[in-house]
């Protein structure tokens, strides 16, 4: 979704993957908790988000940062994914 936020970019992953409908007004860390439990769930390895630069057209920085943080949790520990982001100029 443009322009993306940690919460609606979460929201979205759980919905491109076929996870059943759940409350905008769920916390964000509890969709990012789902989104890896899903990942894992489903086998994948390999997460590519295209349009990424919507990912950073917020005007604030700490929200940029926790996106950042987010994505990179994903790559780690047991069940990690691989992390893409395209249509991104830098």
């Amino acid at each position: 979704p443009s322009p993306a936020t940690l919460k609606s970019l979460g929201l979205e992953v759980l919905r491109q993957s076929g996870y059943p409908e759940i409350s905008e007004r769920r916390q964000c860390w509890s969709i990012w908790d789902l989104v890896r439990k899903r990942m894992s769930q489903l086998g994948v390895v390999v997460l590519w988000i295209d349009e990424a630069h919507d990912l950073f057209r917020t005007n604030s920085p700490r929200e940029i940062e926790d996106m950042l943080k987010m994505l990179k949790s994903l790559m780690q520990g047991n069940g990690a994914v691989i992390v893409i982001l395209t249509g991104v100029e830098a």
